[in-house]
């Protein structure tokens, strides 16, 4: 099915990857490159995350204090538009299902 990988090809593909980025990054620090020209996704890691981007502490409020949690999630850039627009949906439709059990819940303890 799959081929077989050796720890020693992973150390290589790993050495190169670094050698890699170690040029893209000198390369930029001594002015031969623009640091658009870096690949987007090294350029963007390095930048500090706020604490509620993480995504579990991202679902805790989404779950916990709804309002907050997709304030939170709207003012992120790590989300794409389609995925603030699915969390924005998922959150509705928990908060749905969960007044649905609570009025269930009251009607039957009457």
């Amino acid at each position: 099915m799959f081929a077989a990988v050796s720890p020693a090809d992973v150390e290589a593909h790993q050495r190169r990857k670094m050698y890699a980025h170690a040029q893209r990054a000198a390369a930029v620090h001594a002015g031969h490159a623009r640091p658009s020209a870096a690949p987007l996704g090294s350029m963007e890691s390095n930048k500090p995350r706020a604490w509620y981007e993480d995504p579990i502490a991202l679902g805790t409020l989404l779950i916990m204090l709804p309002p907050i949690g997709l304030a939170a999630l709207w003012s992120s850039k790590r989300y794409s538009s389609d995925a603030r627009w699915a969390l924005t949906v998922m959150t509705g439709l928990t908060l749905c299902l969960g007044a649905a059990v609570v009025v269930a819940l009251s009607a039957l303890a009457r």
